[in-house]
């Protein structure tokens, strides 16, 4: 059954901003269709590239 185990959403933007009060909000909707717990990682920076790079090297 996926998943097998939490989920990371990763944010690539500063807490308290649009994006991730939005990211907050799907991220409690998402544990409740999958039954897993889900985590929102902010990782801001660059313009959102330290974001994507976590993305890439995201299991």
């Amino acid at each position: 059954k996926f998943p097998s185990g939490p989920v990371t959403l990763i944010v690539p933007y500063a807490p308290g901003g649009t994006t991730d009060v939005v990211a907050r909000q799907y991220a409690v909707a998402l544990q409740t269709a999958l039954g897993q717990s889900v985590v929102v990682e902010n990782r801001p920076g660059v313009s959102g590239t330290l974001g994507a790079q976590a993305l890439l090297r995201a299991k």
